[in-house]
């Protein structure tokens, strides 16, 4: 097996980026399917004291390449390619959101394929868990950062700042990159807020009353309120060729109401995908997700050792019989790793045989 390793710097300087890099490293740990990015090792230098800890080697399946260079590119797609892509991404997200995971950050570039086009969702930075205590009586997320995803990519309800928002948010943001596997071209490719808001009007029309009742911002509805009334462009001018399956898929995952979109497991049903629909091996998250750890962070502001000793237990996650670095002695984890950074910066990837 080849993989990809990720070196994450002074990951500790900074308490964010170090909370950030603990959930997406929690997430990947726990989240296992097909289509999704998991780890398969996590491991630490070798150190002179706790207090140096500084770096963390993220070790994961190696791929080709991500999508949003497929689509750049002028590598033909097949109708049974996007198809099959479709199928995949949606029973990925079927799975993270079974698992009470949203990703909130899909777009072609996070999505990595191989040439015998397998796909997995990769970059879980800005994924949250969403667990009971973060839903409110309407079955959404209350509060969650508000601008997360690739604005091109990202569903209204984000761009018009809404307080509270659910698993609907990843849903948009799939309609959106099947538009853009078909057409080869963003549908939604806004300069700034306003104009993506614009964008999306020019296309899906201008929303009911009844759609935005979920926009509860003053300076959003009064935004909404004084873009000309315009009538809905057919997809089919958008994305010519493109099968009537698919266009249907796409209208009913690109709506302006979350709650008028299809789930992903309501998704999976579509005549779309049936070809590649299989329940038993789409899967759902268990409860053996959760008896991996909590998937999210503690709250609060944590220092530096409280960060260093929460990563730690991802070290022994993989590593159980790991001492050294929890003691302040040398070694990291013990296990030994044949890896030369040549001048690369903070993020490097590299392929080694595993």
């Amino acid at each position: 097996m080849v993989v990809a390793i990720k070196r994450v710097g002074r990951i500790f300087d900074d308490a964010v980026e170090a909370r950030r890099i603990l959930r997406e490293v929690r997430l990947m740990r726990s989240l296992r399917h097909d289509a999704l990015l998991s780890l398969v090792d996590v491991d630490a230098p070798a150190l002179d004291s706790w207090d140096t800890w500084h770096d963390v080697y993220l070790v994961s399946v190696q791929m080709d390449r991500d999508l949003h260079r497929v689509l750049r590119s002028p590598v033909p797609l097949t109708d049974a390619h996007c198809r099959f892509f479709a199928w995949q991404l949606l029973a990925g997200v079927k799975y993270m959101h079974s698992a009470k995971v949203l990703h909130r950050d899909l777009k072609p570039a996070n999505l990595l394929v191989n040439e015998d086009c397998s796909l997995r969702i990769c970059d879980f930075g800005l994924a949250r868990y969403i667990g009971d205590d973060s839903v409110d009586a309407a079955g959404e997320v209350s509060p969650l950062t508000q601008y997360v995803s690739t604005r091109w990519f990202r569903a209204p309800e984000l761009v018009l700042c809404r307080d509270a928002y659910s698993t609907a948010v990843d849903m948009w943001s799939v309609g959106a990159i099947l538009a853009d596997l078909l057409g080869r071209r963003p549908l939604f490719p806004g300069r700034d807020f306003r104009h993506q808001i614009s964008t999306i009007v020019s296309v899906l029309g201008t929303p009911a009353d009844a759609e935005t009742a979920h926009v509860t911002s003053p300076t959003a509805r009064s935004f909404l309120a004084s873009l000309p009334v315009t009538a809905p462009t057919p997809l089919s001018s958008l994305l010519p060729g493109a099968p009537d399956e698919a266009l249907d898929l796409v209208a009913r995952l690109l709506r302006f109401d979350p709650a008028a979109r299809l789930s992903a497991a309501q998704a999976l049903d579509h005549p779309y995908v049936a070809a590649f629909h299989e329940p038993a091996l789409e899967g759902v998250a268990g409860e053996e997700v959760l008896t991996r750890g909590p998937l999210e962070p503690p709250a609060g502001d944590l220092p530096p050792s409280v960060l260093r000793g929460l990563m730690w237990r991802e070290v022994l996650a993989f590593h159980p019989g790991a001492v050294g670095v929890a003691a302040g002695a040398n070694g990291g984890s013990g296990v030994k790793r044949d890896i030369i950074w040549a001048g690369e910066s903070e993020s490097p990837r590299s392929s080694m045989p595993a």
